[in-house]
């Protein structure tokens, strides 16, 4: 029993201090903070609720929260309904248009939030945006306007930007769950005289009510930061119309004004909301667990295509849509400057970018983050097998428990804490001080992901081994790691992204350094050259490329542990 234990803390040992350092210890100090007013030198005075108190006498605190519960719903609700659609969809169109299809409309929840800021700044420009410039074209130019300038248009424009790089997941949990559909039940509802709404009413809409609540959680973890979006297209204006909580707390924490106790009240408020996200996902999982909701396609009939030819025709319109903001970015790199456009325009804005120093910030951000992958499923390889091997339910209750906590949190809500710790350990303006609370905030979904794929292994094969007296890390090598690579590779892409698209904190820990990251680069790259459109959309392409290359190389294992996960 000792000698179990002493194996099982080996295994997680690492992956929970560095957890408990960057995540856990950053959450309880949030709620320190939030009772205490300080300034950030003097020492803290506990205070109790006054912080709060001075919130509610805010006249902005008010427009705040409904900026702010305005785009939870909207980032919830609005991707869940257009994942389940295009699922819908791609259900009804042939097997060999699928993975194509599929894979385009899945590209926006790869990019950064700073890439995709870049995007759409271009695409809403209000003088030679193709927004703009359509509407004139059909004549409706009395309906252009300034996007991102107007109050009246700014949040909603930020809106579309959000919910247009975050359908993707919710699309993939639908389509897994709509597989499970055979063709008896509808072929017996059609012989009864069923139509079209009657029978998807009857055999697809109780599939989509189990997988709809998967939808919104996971959507809910893979949906934009507000304050990444809002802080490079807004800055929470114009006037006061896109501020958040997230963009005033982190404003009232570091802007100077020595606010950190009402500042981390804003973030304590936002991690209530992780708080209902992470309990609904434990509800989730309990019902998954226990068949409520069912992903099953063990028995489920392969089914056919649908007849019907709009579906072709409305996923493609809805590619072109996905792809209009990136093919724009090419249009802008390609336009005539100085009297010279395509190819030459094309390569003078590639090397003006390179030579402000974009290369160094991409093999900075590069080396990160395939260290921050590298290290996350290392680490989470370990605390999956030591979670999976564990023979005490509460332990494993309380794991999840913990992880689920850490999961819904952004990185708004950890920030205030989290630089005082990497302040404290001296890794201010170091790589190191940004690669650790990314492998950490990266370890709760990758551990979970790998300590799933484990239990779902046969358990007979895992003991066969053990009976033939295969040690712990032989059991890893020799069965886990290959019968769950595709989690893994899961794992290593999703840590990969995390770091590669982090804006919030390399901008606060590398402030004084520098060393920059992709994203730090394109944001400081727009607001040097605001006007030089070229140079600015060349940036978004250079970015843009190593994610694409890698999707498209490792796009069929990626989707293969897209859909294990979805299961």
């Amino acid at each position: 029993k000792w000698r179990r234990r002493a194996i099982a803390s080996a295994y997680l040992g690492p992956a929970l201090a560095l957890y408990g350092l960057f995540v856990l210890w950053p959450l309880v100090r949030v709620g320190i903070l939030s009772l205490q007013r300080w300034d950030g030198y003097s020492p803290p005075i506990f205070v109790g609720f006054d912080n709060f108190a001075a919130l509610s006498a805010d006249p902005g605190f008010q427009a705040e929260l409904q900026h702010s519960l305005v785009w939870v719903l909207v980032t919830l609700s609005v991707p869940v309904g257009t994942g389940m659609v295009l699922a819908l969809l791609l259900r009804s169109v042939l097997p060999r248009l699928r993975a194509p299809l599929r894979g385009l409309l899945l590209l926006p929840l790869l990019l950064p939030t700073v890439l995709t800021s870049v995007i759409w700044r271009l695409f809403y420009n209000p003088l030679s945006g193709p927004i703009t410039s359509f509407l004139h074209v059909i004549g409706a130019g009395w309906l252009a306007g300034d996007w991102l300038g107007d109050p009246r248009l700014a949040l909603p424009a930020l809106l579309v930007v959000a919910c247009w790089g975050s359908f993707g997941l919710s699309m993939l949990i639908c389509e897994a769950g709509l597989a499970k559909i055979g063709n008896d039940v509808p072929a017996a509802a059609r012989l009864d005289g069923a139509g079209g709404l009657v029978l998807f009413w009857v055999t697809t809409m109780p599939v989509l009510r189990g997988v709809l609540p998967l939808a919104v959680v996971a959507t809910g973890f893979c949906a934009i930061p507000s304050y990444d979006l809002v802080s490079l297209l807004t800055n929470g204006g114009p006037g006061y119309a896109t501020t958040t909580l997230a963009l005033d707390s982190f404003g009232r924490a570091f802007g100077g004004n020595g606010e950190i106790g009402i500042g981390a009240s804003l973030a304590a408020i936002q991690a209530c909301a992780g708080f209902v996200l992470a309990v609904a996902a434990l509800l989730v999982s309990r019902s998954l667990s226990s068949g409520e909701v069912g992903l099953d396609e063990t028995h489920a009939q392969k089914r056919k295509p649908g007849q019907s030819a709009a579906a072709p025709s409305i996923l493609l319109v809805a590619g072109l849509s996905i792809l209009a903001p990136l093919a724009w970015l090419i249009v802008l790199v390609m336009r005539p400057a100085n009297g010279d456009g395509g190819w030459t325009a094309l390569t003078s804005n590639l090397s003006g970018v390179w030579d402000q120093g974009f290369g160094g910030a991409m093999a900075t951000s590069l080396w990160t983050s395939l260290m921050v992958s590298a290290s996350t499923v290392t680490l989470a390889l370990g605390a999956g097998f030591a979670l999976s091997t564990s023979r005490s339910r509460l332990f494993k209750a309380c794991a999840a428990v913990v992880l689920a906590l850490g999961i819904f949190q952004p990185m708004s809500v950890l920030i205030i804490p989290l630089f005082d710790v990497i302040q404290s350990l001296g890794l201010l303006n170091s790589e190191i001080g940004v690669m650790g609370p990314q492998i950490a905030r990266a370890l709760a979904v990758s551990t979970l992901l790998i300590w799933a794929g484990i239990r779902d292994l046969p358990r007979a094969v895992l003991d066969a081994a053990a009976v033939d007296g295969a040690s712990h890390w032989s059991l890893i090598q020799r069965i886990i790691i290959p019968l769950t690579y595709p989690l893994l590779l899961v794992a290593a892409v999703w840590s990969f992204l995390l770091s590669w698209n982090d804006y919030l904190l390399p901008d606060v820990v590398l402030a004084g350094s520098q060393t920059q990251t992709v994203p730090l680069a394109l944001a400081h790259f727009t607001g040097r050259v605001d006007t030089e459109y070229g140079l600015l959309a060349a940036g978004a392409l250079t970015a843009l490329l190593p994610i694409t290359l890698a999707y498209a190389l490792f796009y069929r294992v990626l989707a293969r542990g897209f859909r294990q996960l979805a299961r």
